[in-house]
């Protein structure tokens, strides 16, 4: 429910926003990007990202390096073949001229909807307003339900605040003077760039993203994403991000700042992020980070905790040259502010610290990267890479990792679902490149060893895309072995086709098995009707037949900020259908609902749903 206060606020920031014009939908490719990232996390956060773009489309001709890599498909090659060819033809006169530009993916036209070419006499006086209401509820129980409710609006070129709420399903709302939904957060960010120099100021909630994510890699994973790109993920990034998504951890709430004159910038920071957190004896004990708070159990640890941190990240950036010095200090504090000791398994120490070192060194051809720790032996983690790159050839990218038994840090998240990111020793060998017309592959290859066991991990993976104007084609086969576990192997299959203009037939096929189990499958198949531009239908079946401790992702139909898609267990099937309807240029409304019904009912099993969102966007001109 939204309080009489949330409803005035909304009624204001409406009333502000008339006059402007709609911008347009992108929801196609959004869907289509988020069809090749397996994980959960990856997918939320590509979507955070994609939806960001949609709404902030990135101006080609005087887009920064830093916002330029933050484009899908835009490697560290491509980036760089982009700004050597903006400044040979004084800017672009066409977003499809990015074809012309050596390195451009063959499926470039879908980062058609996250770029655009803004006129000169336009560009002080764009102005954007974005207001998201999202509901779900369980139709078998009413009350079982939850909200979400984003606002974003630019005032110019430099000036925009982000404003966030979510209660998810199940959780109890808290009391209006605590915001009244279980998370509450908003951002204001300042931005100038001029030819000499740049300023960003934040306050509210944001993200720090430095290297490739040792020490304050907050949301970034360096394993699964060389696995899904296929390439290193690109270095050159805004290291300070709003924190505008419905994600409860991994961020800060404070104040940074950034500034930079020519090759140097320096960015410092400070904040603190509440931990849901099971505290023993002034320690520490278990850390929750899902931002669920639903069970008794949950609610029970809700924000018990703090992490306060102050950082800095001092950088050089030249054309070809990199090199990036992270810097921390944090402790940890219960809610009302008495010291505790960190997770047990650290140290035990109050007052922690970290730092590293990063750099890269690029050619036209090749890439050299790393990232190292400064501290003692068994503290220190590090990464060193090289990446080679030719159209003939495409990209091969070899890396290998190191992470000390007591590596200490609140984050460096660069470890994947397969590697513990303590005490390992890593390999890792990629390749990305085309295989015929509109064909492209990626091949990864991974080995993981703990340091003091005599123990190997492997993952083994491979996907195809081929993707044409009526027909796209998307297979992904992976072989997982950890040490002590049973090897697991699985495959998945997504075929589009195209109808005539308005019509879509998907089908999706997964296979799934471990060395103890018989082999599991699901079938989807899914019909589309309509354009982004009228009145879109979907309707679409999946049956599933999966032994015990074997799972696949269901084939969920994309809703905005909704990237969630449950997973399969037991034998069953599963009906979704949805509408997604452009009420006005300014209005779009979605609806999806889901029922699940299982042979054998499991432990958790999925109950009938119903996701109903509204988006109204404007932009001014």
């Amino acid at each position: 429910m939204i309080h009489r206060r949330w409803l005035l606020a909304l009624l204001l920031l409406l009333w502000w926003a008339l006059g402007m014009v709609a911008q347009s939908e992108g929801t196609e490719a959004v869907e289509q990007l988020l069809e090749r990232v397996e994980d959960e996390e990856g997918r939320a956060l590509l979507q955070e990202r994609l939806e960001a773009l949609l709404l902030s489309p990135i101006d080609l001709n005087r887009a920064t390096i830093e916002e330029l890599a933050s484009l899908p498909l835009v490697d560290d090659f491509f980036l760089r073949n982009i700004i050597v060819e903006r400044a040979r033809r004084g800017g672009f006169s066409s977003i499809y001229q990015l074809k012309e530009v050596q390195g451009a993916p063959t499926d470039l036209s879908l980062l058609e909807p996250f770029i655009t070419i803004v006129e000169e006499d336009e560009v002080d006086e764009r102005r954007s307003f974005d207001l998201f209401l999202g509901g779900e509820n369980n139709l078998g129980e009413w009350r079982d339900r939850g909200s979400k409710v984003r606002m974003e609006g630019h005032l110019n070129k430099h000036l925009a605040w982000y404003l966030v709420g979510e209660q998810d399903r199940g959780e109890r709302s808290l009391p209006l003077r605590e915001g009244g939904m279980d998370f509450l957060g908003g951002t204001v960010e300042y931005s100038r760039l001029t030819e000499t120099g740049s300023l960003q100021l934040i306050l509210g909630d944001y993200r720090v993203m430095s290297g490739l994510g040792l020490v304050m890699g907050q949301s970034a994973s360096y394993y699964s994403g060389i696995e899904v790109r296929g390439s290193a993920p690109a270095m050159t990034q805004r290291v300070l991000r709003p924190h505008a998504s419905f994600r409860e951890y991994d961020y800060l709430r404070g104040a940074a700042v950034r500034w930079g004159r020519g090759a140097l910038s320096l960015s410092v920071y400070g904040g603190f992020e509440p931990l849901d957190a099971r505290i023993e004896r002034s320690a520490i004990r278990t850390l929750y980070a899902t931002g669920r708070h639903i069970t008794e159990y949950e609610q029970r640890y809700r924000r018990t905790a703090r992490r306060e941190l102050l950082g800095s990240y001092l950088e050089l950036n030249r054309e070809r040259l990199h090199v990036g010095l992270t810097t921390i200090w944090y402790l940890h504090k219960t809610r009302d502010g008495q010291p505790l000791l960190p997770p047990l398994r650290y140290p035990q120490e109050r007052r922690l610290s970290a730092s590293s070192l990063d750099f890269y060194l690029l050619s036209r051809w090749s890439k050299l990267f790393g990232e190292v720790t400064l501290d003692a032996k068994e503290r220190m983690a590090m990464i060193v890479g090289y990446s080679y790159r030719r159209d003939y050839l495409g990209t091969i990218t070899l890396s290998a990792s190191y992470a000390g038994q007591e590596r200490m840090t609140p984050y460096g998240t660069y470890y994947g679902y397969a590697s513990s990111g303590r005490d390992e020793l890593a390999v890792q060998l990629a390749w990305k490149g085309e295989l015929g017309y509109l064909w492209t592959g990626q091949l990864f290859y991974s080995a993981f060893t703990p340091v003091s066991e005599r123990a190997m991990g492997r993952v083994v993976s491979a996907q195809f895309l081929y993707y044409g104007d009526e027909r796209q084609m998307q297979s992904r086969l992976r072989w997982v072995k950890l040490p002590d576990r049973p090897a697991r192997c699985s495959g998945r299959m997504a075929l589009q086709q195209q109808f005539g203009g308005e019509v879509k037939l998907r089908s999706v096929v997964n296979l799934t098995k471990h060395a103890e189990s018989a082999l599991g499958w699901a079938v989807a198949l899914r019909l589309q009707f309509g354009d982004e531009r009228s009145l879109r239908a979907e309707i679409g079946a999946q049956y599933f037949q999966l032994p015990s401790g074997l799972s696949v992702r269901s084939d969920n139909v994309y809703m905005p900020y909704y990237s969630y898609a449950p997973g399969l267990y037991g034998e069953g099937f599963r009906l979704v259908g949805a509408l997604r309807y452009p009420v006005t240029d300014q209005l779009r409304v979605d609806a999806r609902a889901s029922l699940t019904r299982y042979k054998v009912a499991p432990k958790t099993p999925l109950p009938p749903l119903l996701n109903i969102t509204l988006r109204y966007r404007l932009v001014r001109n």
